[in-house]
């Protein structure tokens, strides 16, 4: 019963031995790796914390990278008060309003030798009524009318023969050629220029009213 028990004493021994081996050769795998890795870091060092996300301390300055500053807040633009185009729907160039043309003044008619106003004021001599007739075709002719004196010059013509006769210097009131009677000068508006003149003459029962230029026909 003793030799059993002995070769099992044994067996145990060698079994502890062997992990006792087992563990020391452990003890130096690990030994040896920490002393490899100590020899790296030791020369190695800067490629190691490059490797490691640290910046590397033997580059020149301006090879280094400065991260830029954050913003403290976004700048916000200023209002835009320029031109923002043209609205299709206007038109380019507005003209401008028309303006009220002045009504052109119409010309002022001719005044007419009616009017009794004389320039200057004539005052008419009382002659016999019913001046005799010639009996035969007589053209009375205004020429002209003197308005300071006043007076006449008149142009009669014989109608039959046909000869005329001129007459200058009648007055107002002043029978000559035996058949013709001045009765008054007359003329247009002052005011409205050009003045226009003209006479009133007596032939016989008759009234004849002429402008300068212009002929009455009597018998």
């Amino acid at each position: 019963m003793s030799q059993p028990m002995h070769a099992s004493t044994a067996a145990n021994d060698a079994t502890r031995r062997r992990q006792l081996l087992l563990v020391a050769a452990l003890a130096v795998v690990v030994a040896a790796a920490l002393v490899v890795y100590l020899l790296r870091m030791g020369s190695g060092g800067s490629s190691s914390s490059t490797a490691l996300g640290q910046p590397p301390t033997n580059l020149s300055p301006s090879a280094r990278v400065t991260p830029a500053a954050t913003p403290s807040a976004l700048a916000v633009p200023a209002n835009y008060n320029g031109p923002v185009g043209h609205n299709p729907f206007k038109p380019l160039v507005v003209p401008p309003p028309p303006t009220s043309a002045a009504p052109s003044p119409s010309p002022s008619p001719t005044p007419s030798l009616v009017l009794p106003t004389a320039v200057p004021t004539v005052t008419v001599f009382p002659t016999p009524t019913g001046l005799p007739t010639a009996g035969k075709l007589l053209k009375l002719t205004l020429i002209a009318v003197n308005p300071n004196t006043p007076s006449v010059t008149v142009a009669i013509t014989d109608v039959a023969s046909n000869t005329t006769q001129t007459i200058s210097g009648i007055r107002p009131g002043q029978i000559f050629d035996t058949y013709f009677k001045l009765v008054s000068v007359l003329s247009s508006d002052p005011s409205q220029p050009p003045v226009q003149y003209g006479a009133d003459f007596e032939y016989g029962d008759q009234f004849i009213q002429l402008g300068v230029g212009e002929t009455a026909t009597v018998d």
